[in-house]
């Protein structure tokens, strides 16, 4: 074990013979403790700021995104089994869309064939009877009712409470 006189001895030494070596060492630990402390001042200091601000803001409310519950025909129209009001509404709207694609097309002079829309009740290949439909999901008519559904649903809605200053 060194005794404090040989370590005082050795540090003497060293500093009358690499006076500029331990200096320079000196002064780069000073260096990167003093940057160590301002970086871990200046992180906590917006952390804590961060934190004031987001307690004082919105009177100290937490902002959140509220979703209306809302029935899921409005989004899908299931596939298998419709119901007899889903197929004469599907049929309606289908109808309705090749009499627009009609028009559409004499507007412009392009033959129309109707062959050419899929259709959006199909026969179900998997069931017993053959009057078994399912609902044509790759149907251009298929997103046309789901469109005049939702028109329908936002017509018929009303906020639950009122607005302010609205």
């Amino acid at each position: 074990m060194t005794s404090l006189r040989d370590t005082t001895r050795l540090a003497t030494t060293k500093l009358k013979h690499k006076k500029f070596l331990t200096l320079s060492i000196t002064i780069l630990a000073s260096l990167l403790f003093a940057t160590l402390y301002a970086t871990t001042l200046t992180t906590t200091g917006i952390h804590t700021s961060l934190t004031h601000y987001t307690e004082r803001s919105f009177d100290g409310k937490f902002l959140l995104i509220s979703h209306p519950f809302m029935s899921t025909d409005l989004w899908h129209i299931p596939i298998s089994e419709p119901s007899d009001s889903t197929i004469k509404e599907l049929r309606q709207v289908e109808a309705e869309f090749i009499e627009q694609q009609k028009t559409l097309h004499e507007s412009v002079g392009i033959a129309f064939s109707p062959e050419s829309i899929p259709p959006i009740l199909v026969p179900d290949p998997f069931a017993p009877s053959s009057t078994t439909l399912l609902v044509n999901h790759h149907s251009p008519v298929y997103n046309e009712a789901l469109r005049r559904r939702q028109e329908a649903s936002i017509c018929q809605t009303r906020p639950a409470h009122p607005i302010p200053g609205g």
